[in-house]
């Protein structure tokens, strides 16, 4: 090999270095430009699918408080109305929850024009749909009749009208967006090339600057050449394969369910939708997230899971995935109850300090039994929850439950009997119960 003088020597490691840093820098300002991108795509798709899932709630929502209206029109058992009329005070608040947390996204011309046309449309309609079950409690159908169908049907209708219009926007909107997501994606790609092919000719200017200055020894010099362009491609590759790797990942989450004993809590506020019928809107967000978060709190605190909220109401569960026995756990779940009731008196004083003066109190159930507990859905979306008959016990103690009190079955007083001071409150029956359920009210 032909000797090299000592300042040629230093060419070849100052030449490597710059590419070196070169590629660093090229790697750096493609991955920060990359993730940019891939930021910037999610938060534009993401905004207008949330909008488009609040507009359908919306509509859902007030579809099925029109649907509600007839059935209980129809409905001759009373038990069987009542039943009706919560599920309509689920539907108002689902709606109300739902446009509240749309007016609070940032909303073009079109959508605050015709989200005010259908606010106005639902000031009108909503106090006629209460007037309607209003009529029908006291028994005055044929009054209820005449409003429902001259008034309250055509006005909803125009609700209706008026959120599909809406929803038919806001899936455009969706379409443009992801179409807009794409272009970001493929200019990503572009300049990720860019970048790559930018660093292989720098790096091929220095590597000919470098055999320029290294004429004693060409061949070391065109082999140095040759690793180099091999090493550009290499890292332009990894490059290339990170990033598809980064946009065509997808997590697989399985389906799957088990049959555990679990101890089931279910809360819920006590004639909601009536005291916040006399509240702006932005007071009834502001006091429904306050609550919901701090009750959130104390079930994790206990170790609970959050199974869903519903409305103003919440469904808790004990036993998995974190176990602590099923004695345990259905302690943990009483206590939390306990807690619950505790800070709702204490938000109580801090909300009548605020100026809300009606007083808010909820009812909790609780019921201890094996439930069916994992994964439910489709592949694309799914839920992580409960379902079997002891849910449906837990649901219906919370109603039976009196206002501010907490009543659990007797599969639950067991377990808890010698930890928990509790009252007999009678045997009571549950319509789709093959047999009474023996109930206990908590003193503690």
């Amino acid at each position: 090999m032909t000797e090299i003088s000592e300042k040629q020597t230093g060419l070849l490691p100052v030449g490597f270095a710059l590419i070196i840093i070169l590629m660093v820098i090229v790697t750096a300002i493609g991955v920060f430009r990359m993730q940019e991108n891939n930021r910037l795509m999610e938060e534009i798709v993401t905004q207008n699918n949330v909008k488009v899932e609040l507009v359908r709630n919306m509509y859902v929502a007030a579809r099925e408080r029109s649907v509600l209206l007839l059935r209980m029109m129809i409905m001759d058992d009373p038990f069987e109305r009542d039943e009706l009329f919560l599920e309509f005070n689920v539907m108002a608040t689902r709606f109300g929850v739902a446009r509240m947390a749309l007016m609070e996204k940032k909303l073009d011309d079109f959508e605050k024009s015709h989200f005010e046309k259908q606010s106005a449309l639902t000031r009108v309609v909503a106090p006629q749909q209460v007037e309607v079950v209003n009529l029908m409690i006291n028994d005055e159908m044929d009054e209820a009749r005449t409003l429902l169908f001259e008034s309250a049907i055509p006005g909803q209708a125009k609700v209706l009208a008026g959120l599909n219009e809406i929803l038919k926007y806001e899936q455009q909107q969706a379409k443009e967006a992801l179409n807009n997501a794409k272009i970001i994606a493929a200019e990503t790609i572009r300049f990720m090339y860019l970048l790559a092919g930018s660093a292989i000719l720098i790096s091929l200017a220095i590597a000919i600057f470098v055999i320029k200055k290294t004429r004693r020894d060409q061949k070391l010099l065109i082999e140095a050449k040759d690793t180099l362009e091999e090493r550009v491609q290499e890292r332009t590759q990894q490059l290339s394969d990170a990033y598809d790797e980064v946009k065509q990942h997808e997590q697989k989450v399985k389906l799957d369910s088990q049959r555990k004993k679990l101890t089931v809590l279910f809360s819920d506020i006590v004639g909601f939708t009536s005291t916040t019928d006399r509240m702006e809107a932005e007071d009834i967000t502001n006091i429904l997230n306050h609550y919901l978060t701090e009750m959130t709190s104390i079930a994790l605190e206990h170790g609970g899971t959050v199974d869903k909220y519903i409305g103003d109401a919440i469904m808790l569960f004990f036993g998995d995935p974190v176990s602590h026995g099923v004695k345990e756990d259905a302690i943990a779940c009483v206590k939390t109850a306990i807690a619950m009731q505790q800070k709702l008196h204490e938000l109580h004083d801090i909300w009548r300090s605020e100026g809300l003066h009606i007083p808010i109190t909820a009812r909790i159930g609780i019921h201890t039994g094996y439930c069916t507990v994992g994964n439910f859905g489709s592949e694309e979306r799914m839920d992580y929850t409960i379902i079997g008959g002891a849910v449906n016990l837990a649901s219906r103690l919370e109603h039976e439950a009196p206002a501010g009190g907490i009543l659990i079955s007797a599969d639950t007083h067991v377990l808890v009997e010698d930890t928990i001071t509790c009252a007999p409150s009678g045997v009571i029956n549950i319509r789709g119960m093959a047999y009474p359920v023996e109930t206990y009210t908590v003193s503690d």
